[in-house]
């Protein structure tokens, strides 16, 4: 990894956190990066992130991308990408919602994900 997306992670990873969420980071070359956790408003739940950090220009590439989405699926988590816009120093961060065709000029399945949008119980 370059130092440049570690510095990334990391900033993902503070990002995450100071909103609330418990945050673990991944070895490299596992199906994601971050792995973050957060109690669900009003249950006893509690709500699994796993996150892809891109800070580059390089995009999640299909085979990535449906991996993180098919194992977030299977774990009843939430798959997320967070990519970093150049001039902005905060990330943004994106619900992957649907497996990727890699069809050229096929828009990515994915919404914005709001960090902040559940309380803690």
């Amino acid at each position: 990894m370059s130092s440049k997306g570690a510095v990334f992670e990391r900033t993902c990873r503070d990002v995450l956190r100071h909103s609330g969420w418990f945050v673990v980071k991944m070895s490299d070359g596992s199906d994601c990066d971050l792995v973050a956790l957060r109690p669900e408003a009003g249950t006893r739940r509690t709500v699994v992130v796993l996150v892809e950090a891109k800070s580059g220009k390089q995009s999640c590439r299909p085979e990535q991308w449906n991996r993180l989405v098919s194992l977030s699926w299977a774990l009843n988590a939430t798959p997320v990408l967070a990519d970093k816009v150049p001039g902005v120093a905060a990330p943004r961060f994106w619900e992957m919602t649907a497996l990727k065709s890699g069809k050229r000029g096929e828009p990515q399945p994915r919404i914005p994900f709001d960090i902040d949008a559940w309380g803690t119980a």
